[in-house]
């Protein structure tokens, strides 16, 4: 998705606008927002499966406790 020239020019100013600690903060979410987008490779019904196995082992609450 292109990100329109009006768009482009509002996060500019807004971003110039900013004390440097929050310019930071905006760099950080973007990075965020990236690796958030880029795909993880993991396979979700595996995780779910592990979710459940797991789930078996810790159904009592003091388990969860206990090393």
């Amino acid at each position: 998705m292109a990100i329109s020239p009006q768009s482009k020019e509002y996060i500019l100013k807004s971003i110039e606008i900013l004390p440097p600690q929050k310019v930071q903060e905006v760099i950080d979410f973007i990075e965020f927002l990236r690796i958030r987008a880029k795909p993880s490779g993991v396979d979700e019904s595996s995780l779910f499966l592990q979710q459940d196995t797991l789930v078996k082992i810790w159904e009592d609450e003091e388990d969860l406790y206990e090393l």
